[in-house]
């Protein structure tokens, strides 16, 4: 992914729990687990933080994409990773819920039982 590919809008999917607004983050992976501040440089060893979106409404959160920043531009990729992450959550494993879904495994209480 390129910088360029973070530069086209996209509309962010609402939270699947409450419909609340979603929110992406960078946070460091180091203690004080604050968020990260974008700068045009994080020096010659970088820094390793954590991007994902989160709801703002009930705090669920996305899957969450790893990334060492070392510019600018490592920062807007670490974001774009968590958004590409929070659109496609749903459909990542579709195919596990329908396997579950033809095993009764998805009822509850499940029958049987």
């Amino acid at each position: 992914m390129s910088v360029a590919t973070i530069k086209l809008q996209v509309v962010l999917s609402a939270c699947p729990f409450c419909g609340g607004p979603p929110v992406p983050i960078v946070i460091d992976t180091e203690p004080p687990y604050v968020a990260a501040v974008e700068l045009a440089d994080y020096g010659h060893d970088g820094v390793l933080v954590d991007a994902y979106v989160f709801c703002h409404e009930c705090g669920s959160q996305g899957p969450t994409h790893e990334a060492v920043l070392y510019e600018r531009g490592d920062y807007h990729l670490a974001l774009a990773g968590a958004v590409a992450n929070w659109q496609s959550r749903d459909a990542r494993h579709a195919v596990l819920y329908q396997a579950s879904a033809a095993g009764g495994l998805n009822l509850f209480p499940r029958s049987g039982k």
